[in-house]
């Protein structure tokens, strides 16, 4: 017995989805790539030369989507770790990319680092609320030159999860495939195990970009799974209404649905939530908006309904700093996305509109997910369950402490048991002046110290080095560097 949340009906569905067919067919896309355009017009579609769009018809969107599978899977590393998405169980992972960590011996904002994007791969390695990676800042020390090659490496070599990442230009490409080859032995492995998978988002309203769509579209045909991510702003560049904003989502998907399949027929795709709302009194994107939740929502309903995964933004804030603000705004858009049934919801670790690292947010957002795990799981009723015979055995006025029953189904996980919330009476709280936030830094200090992540081979790490040497010879990076301690 599962909680679920909905909130349009089937008509509903259907009126957004033709709504968002008829502006492909009416409006159309604006398509700056090149192979891109090409692959449209070669399909047949019509180019709309008063407003340079490709006008896509509704035949094409619905052939296109019927050869993308309902399940795609994400393969880590380690086989254990492997994440199938499109089976009903909820994932989550980090979301990309910040500009700015909290630095965790000083507590000040500062530009990001080499140094903390390895740490906070290291550490969303060793939590069990997070299923695989998406390297949450951008190391500002590393040289542009590398820069991609360097955070994939990371990615690799210090989680043996899943890795997703964006690609904006295609000379990128080639030496991304490379890195396929060391670690895979075989590039055309990556079809039956893709061990990466790359993020893609069109620019608002209904235009897919040149250099990150072409880029795209090349790992595509080299059987690299594709999360489309239309990031439209309500009251900006999409209708202020959730309507028209999910309309406009919604065609921009399916538009990058009839690009990538027509590059590879059957590609796996993931249908990415990148919008919510523009915050009216000061001009900016709202990652904390309960608009959010509706949004997500509704599109995980129409994602079951097409018939592709869904990644939710759900651990997303506006907060500044872990704290009051951090903890409902990512609560209650992570709990309705989880009701909800999304495949992915991303955001672990990140605050302040996804702009800034928190390594204490990590573990209050690992503790968050293990929660939200738990009331996904629901429970059972049958006669074990119900344990009518053990309350008729132990009668009035007794208890169940030392029942052998008692024990075995908290064993299985019956009643969750936090590793950071305090539980404990109110003195022995006052006297230990326990603080959440302190708590978090130093269970991430300790995973950080304690932790193992299954080692890439020697010869592979190497490999990968010399790969990023090639592509700058005057690049020096560590890729093992620590902000810990430092």
């Amino acid at each position: 017995m599962k909680p679920t949340l909905s909130l349009l009906d089937r008509e509903q569905i259907q009126q957004i989805q033709q709504a968002a067919l008829d502006l492909l067919k009416n409006v159309g896309v604006k398509i700056a790539s090149e192979p891109a355009e090409a692959l449209l017009r070669e399909a047949g579609q019509e180019f709309d030369a008063s407003s340079g769009a490709m006008r896509i018809s509704q035949d094409l969107v619905e052939q296109c989507l019927a050869t993308v599978p309902s399940q795609v899977l994400l393969a880590g590393r380690d086989e254990s770790r492997d994440v199938m998405l499109g089976t009903g169980k909820v994932h989550t992972c980090l979301d990309g990319q910040g500009m700015y960590t909290l630095d965790p011996d000083s507590g000040q904002r500062r530009p990001s680092e080499l140094a903390d994007l390895v740490a906070a791969t290291r550490l969303s390695d060793a939590l069990e609320g997070v299923d695989y990676l998406w390297p949450n800042v951008v190391p500002t020390d590393v040289p542009q030159t590398v820069r991609t090659y360097v955070e994939s490496a990371v990615g690799f070599i210090h989680t043996s999860r899943h890795v997703q990442h964006e690609i904006k230009e295609i000379g990128e490409v080639p030496l991304l495939l490379e890195m396929f080859d060391i670690l895979l032995g075989d590039r055309r492995r990556h079809a039956e195990r893709p061990i990466f998978s790359v993020t893609c988002c069109p620019v608002s309203p209904l235009q897919h970009e040149d250099d990150m769509t072409t880029a795209s579209l090349e790992l595509a045909r080299n059987d690299v799974p594709v999360v489309v991510m239309p990031m439209p702003l309500a009251g900006a560049t999409a209708p202020v209404t959730l309507a028209g904003t999910l309309a406009m989502l919604l065609a921009e998907f399916l538009s990058g649905v009839a690009l990538y399949q027509l590059a590879r027929p059957g590609l796996p795709m993931i249908l990415g939530i990148g919008g919510t709302i523009l915050d009216m009194r000061t001009g900016l994107y709202s990652a904390g908006a309960p608009e959010l939740s509706l949004l997500n929502i509704a599109m995980t309903e129409i994602g079951r309904h097409i018939g592709v995964p869904v990644m939710a933004q759900g651990l997303v804030t506006d907060a500044k700093a872990p704290g009051t603000q951090a903890a409902y705004e990512k609560a209650i858009n992570a709990t309705s996305a989880f009701m909800a049934g999304s495949d992915v919801i991303n955001g672990v670790g990140l605050i302040d509109s996804s702009q800034l690292l928190s390594f204490e947010q990590m573990i209050i957002d690992d503790e968050m997910t293990n929660m939200l795990h738990r009331v996904e799981r629901g429970f059972e009723i049958d006669p074990e369950h119900l344990m009518l015979d053990l309350i008729a055995e132990v009668g009035h006025g007794g208890h169940y402490l030392g029942q052998r029953r008692t024990l075995a189904h908290m064993k299985k996980g019956e009643h969750f048991q936090p590793k950071l919330s305090f539980r404990g009476a109110y003195q022995v709280w006052q006297d230990s002046g326990y603080d959440e936030v302190a708590a978090a830094r130093e269970r991430a200090s300790k995973l950080l110290k304690e932790h193992e992540v299954l080692p890439l081979a020697s010869e592979e790490e190497k490999a990968l080095e010399e790969l990023i040497a090639r592509a700058d010879p005057e690049a020096r990076v560590d890729l093992h560097a620590s902000c810990f301690g430092r």
